[in-house]
């Protein structure tokens, strides 16, 4: 029988959790219907989880019983940072949700040369994250940093190992190349830390190439085709 999972702020520490937050409040009660002494894991969305019992349905509230853990659940082996310039209408909460459940680790919202949206609701995208992780079973919620300038972006991107730029002018094995590269480099245990940055709709301007250059961005290709932003 499958066991529902949720992800709440708090330490998981204590051996009774009163789950307050709506959203989860009304899933457990309206949507699922479940029942007391059903079975469900809870996530902090920091690598922590237990597995309890459900004691207690109120109106407002949901009080559970731990029955086994915290544990520590696994982490990605590489730190993936994804700078992703925002998109016209819902197109960036699909990006938060896919990026989310595929792994990454955090997302930056940056605002490019041929940026039409200048402004996001980050309290809904980091909603959608934390749902994103429940569904896709991952024990981190990826951080949903503000929106800051290409510029102000790539000033802050050399701490990461190194950084890919998609573009159509790259060359396609690049990503290959420069992985394997940097894993000669650093110790096969070490975390890397990589820059993903994808573009807006209608691409990079050149001026936004020329500062990946100077940054020591390697531009890489997603193949012949052009894709939708």
């Amino acid at each position: 029988m499958k066991i529902h999972r949720f992800i709440i702020d708090t330490d998981l520490k204590s051996l009774k959790i009163n789950i307050k937050e709506r959203t989860i409040t009304d899933q457990i009660r309206k949507v699922l219907r479940m029942k007391t002494g059903e079975k469900i894991k809870l996530s902090n969305g920091r690598g922590k989880e237990v597995l309890a019992e459900i004691v207690e349905i109120n109106s407002r509230s949901i009080d559970v019983c731990v029955l086994e853990g915290p544990y520590e659940l696994p982490q990605n082996k590489n730190e993936v940072n994804l700078y992703g310039a925002i998109l016209k209408r819902s197109n960036f909460e699909l990006v938060v949700q896919k990026a989310t459940e595929v792994g990454v680790t955090r997302i930056i919202p940056i605002v490019t040369n041929r940026t039409v949206k200048l402004n996001l609701n980050l309290q809904r995208l980091s909603s959608i994250a934390r749902e994103a992780a429940e569904q896709s079973g991952r024990g981190y919620v990826p951080e949903i940093s503000g929106i800051v300038s290409l510029e102000g972006a790539a000033k802050l991107a050399g701490q990461n190992s190194f950084n890919m730029i998609f573009d159509e002018s790259g060359r396609g094995l690049a990503y290959n190349q420069q992985l394997t590269a940097n894993r000669e480099q650093k110790p096969d245990t070490e975390r890397v830390k990589i820059g993903i940055w994808v573009g807006p709709e209608g691409g990079w301007t050149e001026e936004e190439l020329n500062l990946a250059r100077k940054n020591d961005f390697r531009l890489v290709s997603l193949g012949n085709f052009t894709m939708r932003a």
